[in-house]
């Protein structure tokens, strides 16, 4: 689900077609690092066309904003916590 909700992010921050989407899920190496894909030791897999369009299109924009909000108010109150000690 991790790997989902980074690409629908990108593709929607983007506003990038699902050609685009697959070139950044192959060849960008801070999106690789995010999703977990990519080391040092080795590439990590790849990112089929029609496999990014069966599971991005899972996730509409309202939700991945939803999910977005969510984790920044919890990053926010993270520091808020760690700033108090």
């Amino acid at each position: 689900m991790w790997e989902i909700l980074v690409f629908a992010t990108v593709r929607l921050a983007l506003n990038a077609n699902y050609d685009a989407l697959q070139h950044f899920s192959n060849f960008h190496k801070l999106i690789r690092q995010i999703i977990e894909v990519e080391n040092k030791l080795n590439d990590g897999k790849t990112y089929g066309l029609q496999a990014l369009k069966d599971n991005v299109s899972l996730l509409d924009e309202k939700t991945v904003n939803q999910v977005n909000t969510i984790v920044v108010e919890a990053a926010h109150q993270f520091v808020l916590k760690k700033t108090k000690r």
